[in-house]
C-alpha cells in the first residue's frame, strides 16, 4: 500500500516538473533587434525602459530597452505579454498603436463664418448718422455749457456771457475763461472804491495857527486894548471855532459763504495784507472778523494757513494767541475798522 502512494506522488511530481518545462519552453522566443542581432528567452519582467528575458538554462539577460526592438519583435513581445499591464508597456513604442492614437485625436478645423464688413460711410461723420451718435454729442454739449457754468462761478464771470460763448465756442470758450484771471465781486469793488475816495480825502487843516475873523467893533477897540485884553479876545475866538468832523470809517467788507468759496486761495488772493507781519498803511486799521461754528474770532493777522484751515492771532485778556478755524466751519468773513467793532 505504502509503495502504492510513493509511486503516485513520484509520478505526479515528474508530471509537474515536465508542465514546468514545457511552459518556459512555449513562451520563449526569438526577437530580432534594430542592430541586426536578435535575442532569445522568455519575457519575464516589463518596464517603462525595456524587458528582461530569461534564457534556457535559466539565467536572465540583462534588460533590453524597448528602442532597440524591431516593429515585428515588438509586435510579438506584445503578443508574448501575460498581463495588460505589460502590453500596456509596449504599446507606446508600436507604429501603428501611435498613428492610430494620432488619427483619433486629430482636430477637425471647421470654417467660420465671418461678420460682413459695413458699407457706406464709416468715417467720424457716420456719427451723425445714427440716434446714439446723436444722443452722446447731445450729452456732450449740454455737459460744454455746464462746464462754462461752473467756470462762470469758479472766476466770477457773469454766467449768461460764459454760457453762451460754451455754446457758440464749445470746448475752447470755456477753456478762455478758465484762463482769465478771477473777478473780485461787485461787494468787493464797491468797498474798493470807498477806500480809494477815502483816500483821496484832503486832510483836514491843523488847528494850530487857525484864527477866527475879528468882528469890526472889536479892531475898532483893539488899538486901545490892553494885552490882557487881547489875549482874552483871542481866546474866546479860537474856543468859538466848530471842531472839524471826524474822518469817516472805512466800510465793511462781507463775504459769506455760499457766495464765496472758503479756502486758501480765496484768503490769499481777498486778504494778502493780513498776512503781513507789519501791516501796510492802508490795512494798518484793519481787522478780520470771522464768524464760525465754533464761535466768532477777531484778528489782526493770519500766521499760518493750510489746505484744510486757517490760524488767526486774536487777543485775549491783552494777551495774543492763535486759534485754529478750519475752512469748512466759517460761515461769513468780514473786513472791518477797527473802531467799528
Amino acid at each position: 500500500m505504502e509503495s502504492y502512494i510513493m509511486l503516485s506522488v513520484k509520478w505526479m511530481l515528474i508530471c509537474f516538473l515536465w508542465l514546468g518545462a514545457t511552459s518556459d519552453i512555449g513562451h520563449a522566443g526569438t526577437y530580432v533587434l534594430t542592430s541586426g542581432e536578435s535575442v532569445s528567452g522568455d519575457p519575464i519582467s516589463y518596464n517603462e525602459t525595456g524587458v528582461i528575458l530569461k534564457s534556457s538554462d535559466g539565467s536572465l539577460q540583462p534588460r533590453v530597452a524597448w528602442n532597440r526592438f524591431t516593429q515585428p519583435a515588438l509586435k510579438q513581445l506584445a503578443a508574448d505579454g501575460r498581463s495588460p499591464q505589460n502590453i500596456a508597456f509596449v504599446e507606446p513604442f508600436l507604429e501603428e498603436v501611435a498613428q492610430a492614437k494620432a488619427q483619433r485625436n486629430k482636430i477637425e478645423i471647421k470654417p467660420v463664418q465671418r461678420i460682413d464688413r459695413p458699407t457706406g460711410r464709416t468715417g467720424l461723420l457716420a456719427l451723425f448718422s445714427s440716434p446714439l451718435g446723436l444722443l452722446i454729442l447731445a450729452i456732450l454739449y449740454a455737459a460744454n455749457i455746464f462746464a462754462g457754468f461752473e467756470i462762470a462761478y469758479f472766476r466770477n464771470q457773469p454766467y449768461a456771457i460764459v454760457c453762451a460763448v460754451a455754446a457758440a465756442a464749445p470746448l475752447v470758450g470755456p477753456l478762455v475763461f478758465l484762463c482769465l484771471p478771477t473777478q473780485a465781486s461787485t461787494k468787493a469793488r464797491e468797498a474798493a472804491a470807498a477806500e480809494d475816495r477815502a483816500k483821496e480825502t484832503p486832510a483836514e487843516p491843523e488847528m494850530a495857527g487857525y484864527a477866527a475873523p475879528i468882528h469890526p467893533s472889536l479892531q475898532a477897540n483893539a488899538a486901545g486894548a490892553t494885552e490882557a485884553t487881547s489875549a482874552g479876545l483871542a481866546a474866546s475866538a479860537v474856543e468859538s471855532v466848530p471842531a472839524p468832523p471826524a474822518a469817516p470809517l472805512s466800510p465793511t467788507v462781507t463775504f459769506k459763504k455760499g457766495e464765496f468759496t472758503f479756502n486758501r486761495r480765496f484768503f490769499e488772493t481777498k486778504m494778502p495784507g493780513f498776512f503781513r507781519v507789519v501791516p501796510s498803511e492802508a490795512d494798518r486799521d484793519k481787522v478780520l472778523f470771522i464768524r464760525a461754528q465754533r464761535g466768532e474770532f477777531i484778528g489782526r493777522r493770519i500766521t499760518n494757513i493750510n489746505q484744510s484751515e486757517l490760524y488767526l492771532q486774536v487777543f485775549k485778556d491783552n494777551v495774543t494767541a492763535d486759534e485754529m478755524i478750519p475752512f469748512n466751519e466759517v460761515s461769513e468773513v468780514q473786513i472791518r475798522h477797527k473802531d467799528a467793532v
